[in-house]
């Protein structure tokens, strides 16, 4: 199966576009941006009211090859011939018009967002090349892949509606607390798992068959994605559909203050903690066992039918034309979770001008899951030095899949820029891709 779509969600001069806006939103500005990571932050509010106009941040990472190795030929057999399974994500989102206001006590916030998500979960490399590269003669190879290998796209719209509250101040010491609720507009979804794929790859002839393997098979679609996961425009057409979800977010912050300025602060939350269900007249979930042995060729299943496939119901019927599939369950409902995280920071005024943040994304959610949005754990030392209205910072962080990076992010009043890997990308070395900027206003 020759899916150029492999090539494409890991170049990140595409960038349909983990963790979104870092840098940003622990700016010492606090603003609507900030919502997006703890809700708690809306009592912290730099102005009375924020307006943010626009934010967007693209990410690609991915675990085999860095930035310049996207610029050579032959990536997509290069990324698969390598050892080792290949995870990657590829991530957008977009934060659009939104609100904060305080009413002594109180703070309240309202924005929209809409989100976009490629993730590649434990490919097996040999299986995989032997995919995409059906018409090469390869030695025969045996496949031992316990985990889900899952393949899986979708995009979706949100409006987010939040409140905070300051429950204690005092001289030197606040705690807040705060919630947002998530109206969810799901849009399209795919996926495809595989899950305890076991047997044996075999060039017979000129081709490429997979032989005494099984495994089991879940196709999940919803729209268009299910029609062609190969065009980019798929994922970003299908932004907001219909509401059809709910989501919650539970934040906390405490503040240490020393002459009337907040010296020490440590935010906690719980983010996206929901499901969605996605409704389209195409809607299927289908989980089978596969056996290649049923194919009806002794040699085991022909891999080179699958060459140009970019459609996961093409796909699917090729595997059932094929009779290696039984079925397992079959339903069309397609309930998807939220990407459920943990991010926990601290943020330290260790001068005037020179600030420390350290902070952590952990998720909390099962990624071999069919139908479950994935994303990366993530861990953070951000340097910062801020002059007036001006910051400039610089994180540093360790991600699940594309190991270390540094970047630089710009912060002028309220316009912020900026790239968690730009400098391990000029050093060549970076295994992610991402930048992301914005424009918001207070008075």
């Amino acid at each position: 199966m020759k899916t150029k779509v492999l090539f494409w969600l890991l170049l990140p001069a595409s960038m349909l576009a983990q963790s979104h806006f870092m840098g940003t939103n622990t700016s010492r500005r606090v603003g609507v941006i900030h919502s997006t990571l703890n809700p708690a932050e809306l009592s912290n509010l730099h102005n009375k009211v924020d307006i943010h106009l626009f934010g967007s941040s693209l990410i690609v990472s991915n675990n085999k090859l860095t930035f310049k190795d996207f610029f050579e030929d032959n990536v997509e057999e290069r990324l698969f011939s390598t050892e080792g399974n290949v995870n990657a994500n590829v991530s957008a989102q977009f934060v659009g018009p939104g609100v904060a206001f305080k009413v002594n006590k109180w703070a309240f916030g309202a924005h929209v967002a809409t989100n976009a998500n490629i993730w590649m979960h434990q490919l097996n490399s040999p299986f995989i090349d032997a995919v995409i590269n059906s018409d090469v003669l390869l030695a025969s190879t045996a496949i031992n892949a316990n985990g889900n290998q899952r393949f899986s796209g979708m995009s979706w719209g949100e409006i987010n509606l939040s409140i905070s509250r300051v429950l204690l101040e005092t001289e030197k010491h606040q705690f807040n607390a705060g919630i947002t609720g998530k109206l969810l507009f799901p849009g399209t979804f795919g996926n495809g798992g595989i899950q305890s794929l076991q047997g044996n790859i075999n060039t017979i002839g000129g081709i490429t068959y997979l032989s005494n393997a099984t495994a089991t098979i879940n196709f999940a679609y919803s729209g268009i994605l299910a029609e062609d996961f190969n065009n980019s425009s798929n994922y970003t057409k299908s932004m907001f559909g219909g509401f059809n979800g709910f989501g919650v977010d539970l934040g906390v912050t405490y503040s240490y203050k020393k002459d009337n300025k907040t010296y020490l602060k440590a935010g906690a939350s719980v983010r996206n903690i929901g499901t969605m269900t996605f409704k389209n007249d195409n809607n299927s979930n289908r989980t089978w066992l596969f056996n290649s042995n049923n194919s009806g060729d002794p040699n085991g299943l022909n891999l080179n039918q699958f060459s140009g496939v970019s459609s996961l119901e093409e796909l699917e019927q090729l595997l059932i034309n094929s009779g290696t599939l039984t079925p397992q369950s079959n339903t069309n409902e397609v309930k998807v979770s939220l990407p459920t995280i943990l991010n926990a920071y601290v943020q330290w005024d260790v001068t005037k001008n020179f600030l420390l943040d350290a902070y952590l994304q952990q998720s909390l959610h099962d990624q071999e899951n069919n139908l479950q949005i994935a994303n990366q754990n993530t861990f953070a030392l951000i340097p910062r030095l801020k002059f007036g209205s001006f910051e400039v910072s610089s994180p540093l962080a360790i991600n699940q899949d594309s190991n270390f990076t540094s970047g630089i992010g710009l912060r002028l009043g309220g316009f912020y820029l900026g790239s968690n890997s730009a400098i391990t990308t000029l050093m060549n070395n970076s295994k992610v891709g991402d930048v992301y900027f914005g424009l918001q206003f207070g008075f």
